[in-house]
């Protein structure tokens, strides 16, 4: 692993704060899914993107099916 590669990670959190416990992933029946999410935005580069953790940050209700993405389970 060179420099670059060891800064980038120091500056991505190995997992989302509030991974562990999310209500979002009770809401979605395909573990393959779940996977897909977790590792895109929760462990992924996209962390600072996920739609429920900038409510979160912003002290704003978290809608129970909003999907990292923006999008809504069901949609």
């Amino acid at each position: 692993m060179d420099d670059d590669d060891r800064s980038h990670r120091r500056d991505q959190p190995s997992d989302c704060t509030y991974l562990e416990g999310c209500p979002i992933f009770a809401r979605i029946e395909s573990h393959e899914l779940r996977t897909m999410w977790i590792l895109e935005y929760c462990r992924g580069g996209r962390y600072s993107e996920c739609a429920r953790l900038k409510l979160k940050k912003q002290g704003r209700t978290v809608p129970l099916d909003l999907l990292p993405d923006g999008s809504t389970v069901g949609e």
